[in-house]
């Protein structure tokens, strides 16, 4: 779950409320939640949350709030969504589709001024096509030296390389120059875990973690 991106940061915000609707003959009604472990709007010991998950009306309540009588700026994950898959999806190429909208989102400020929050819905795919796997490998990793390489078999070119950090906020992309010859430097980005994101060609994508050692 997001909130803000690197063209739309919030600027100031101490609380947040919304709903998420699902509709989804696959998944296991009782499972869904919302967890706020990961997020850029606080810790543990400066806030409270809560999650409600009512299966028969298919919509789960969440929202957390600061305590330190502050606000906070910034963008990415403020949460996860936790949902169980029922069906063994394996091998399949379509399913079901997982229908997620949240609604009612309200942000507020310190002084209880509201914020304007417009939600998005999504629509996730429940089947899986075999998409044979492009990267034979990203090294080194852990990387300890201020740049990496990417693998590839003969008849696969990459379009596009890109870094994501843990909250999915993306790091660094890369210049044209730089994905031909499949070698990206990382010396400015800090010691920590990554994801690297390779676009090829053929429209496909893969997502594979990097450490960068410094």
């Amino acid at each position: 779950i997001l909130l803000g991106d690197a063209l739309n940061t919030v600027d100031a915000i101490y609380g947040i409320r919304f709903s998420i609707t699902y509709d989804s003959t696959m998944i296991d009604k009782t499972s869904v939640r919302v967890r706020f472990n990961d997020t850029w709007m606080g810790t543990p010991d400066f806030s409270l949350n809560m999650s409600k998950n009512d299966p028969e009306a298919q919509i789960v309540d969440a929202g957390y709030v600061r305590t330190n009588h502050a606000n906070i700026a910034g963008d990415g994950q403020i949460g996860t969504l936790e949902i169980v898959v029922v069906d063994n999806i394996a091998g399949k190429i379509a399913g079901d589709p997982i229908v997620l909208q949240i609604t009612d989102a309200r942000g507020i400020k310190l002084d209880m001024t509201e914020l304007s929050i417009v939600p998005q819905t999504l629509v996730a795919e429940t089947g899986i096509e075999d998409i044979p796997a492009y990267v034979s490998s990203i090294y080194p990793n852990p990387c300890p030296d201020d740049q990496f390489y990417i693998s590839l078999p003969d008849q696969i070119t990459l379009s596009e390389v890109f870094v994501t950090d843990l909250s999915g906020k993306i790091s660094k992309q890369f210049s044209e120059a730089d994905v031909a010859s499949k070698h990206f430097a990382v010396g400015d980005l800090a010691t920590g875990t990554y994801f690297i994101h390779a676009v090829f060609s053929a429209g496909n994508a893969e997502v594979q973690p990097l450490v960068i050692m410094h």
